[in-house]
């Protein structure tokens, strides 16, 4: 038998489902960024946290890290 690859979720009465990994499915949550993100745009949400390509925001203690490890 094999095993089921969404997870249903209940939003009041509007059903969303969404695909998991097999190794993620023990350790499914979903934020209220996330279902909001989702909600807005499922392709993104796709993006970010299934796939994690995740935008690429440049801080100072990044920049900092970096240099640190280049000395």
């Amino acid at each position: 038998m094999q095993e089921e690859k969404t997870v249903p979720i209940d939003t009041s009465g509007e059903s969303v489902e969404i695909e998991l990994k097999e190794d993620e499915k023990k350790k499914a949550r979903i934020s209220w960024s996330q279902f909001s993100m989702y909600r807005t745009c499922p392709h993104r949400w796709e993006l970010n946290y299934a796939k994690k390509l995740r935008k690429f925001i440049p801080s100072i203690h990044l920049i900092f890290g970096t240099a640190m490890h280049e000395v």
